[in-house]
């Protein structure tokens, strides 16, 4: 810290006891308090960490499940559309052995009506495929109608067996539970930190006074502060509480 004092009515002299102040304190590393700080800070890096892990892992996930969607809406317009060509060459069949007396008018009737059911299906479905595309296109943050070209449908993955191993390897990869372990550890840290909080913080600290006059010193103390935590116990206790309720949360 730095101050400077003028003479006031009642008088001091400048030259005899200085008038630029030069003050620096230093707390003291009692009661193990630095190594809790470290361990809170690294406990916290790792967590925010995992938070950015998996906030990338969802958005990998929902791209996949969106561009799989994207592949099989397709894929069922084209399938639609390959059903209305077929009914439209069984219609143009149908009225022809109509036309001669080969067909009854309600076989012509019941191609018809499969006909227009097939075109509403096709409709649907190529309402469904943009849908998807909005959907995609929405997610990587682009033009809500830009175009997407026609995507395979991922291949048939092998199947996989309910084991106990499996169960272990997901539970242990899965970057939701990494998380929620985390935020464990980084709540404990920050309880173990105020509960530490509840002792006095000692600091020592050095003050001096200097003439600018001549640039020479006039007064030096060494200074010895002391924390009081025990008159404000009520509001260490509730920070204590609010962290321990943090961890059982977590």
């Amino acid at each position: 810290s730095f101050g400077v004092r003028a003479p006031g009515r009642g008088g001091f002299s400048s030259s005899s006891e200085g008038n630029l102040a030069y003050g620096l304190d230093q707390s003291l590393p009692l009661y193990g308090r630095p190594a809790l700080e470290r361990k809170e800070a690294v406990a916290d890096a790792v967590r925010e960490g995992l938070a950015s892990d998996y906030a990338t892992q969802r958005l990998r996930r929902d791209l996949r499940l969106a561009l799989d969607q994207l592949a099989l809406a397709g894929r069922e317009a084209e399938i639609a559309a390959t059903e209305v060509a077929w009914l439209d060459a069984t219609l143009d069949a149908v009225d022809q052995r109509y036309r001669v007396g080969l067909a009854t008018q309600v076989e012509w009737l019941k191609v018809q009506t499969a006909r227009a059911l097939a075109e509403d299906e096709a409709v649907t479905r190529r309402a469904e495929r943009e849908h998807s595309t909005v959907a995609l296109n929405r997610l990587l943050n682009r033009d809500l109608h830009a175009p997407w070209p026609e995507l395979a449908e991922p291949a048939v993955q092998p199947a996989l067996f309910y084991t106990g191993a499996l169960v272990r390897a997901a539970l242990q990869a899965e970057p939701q539970l990494k998380l929620a372990r985390q935020e464990t550890v980084s709540a404990q840290a920050a309880a173990d930190l105020t509960h530490r909080d509840r002792l006095p913080r000692v600091a020592v600290g050095l003050q001096a006074w200097q003439y600018a006059g001549d640039g020479e010193l006039r007064q030096e103390t060494v200074t010895v502060s002391l924390s009081v935590p025990w008159i404000n116990h009520a509001a260490y206790d509730q920070d204590w509480q609010r962290d321990r309720a943090r961890k059982r949360a977590a």
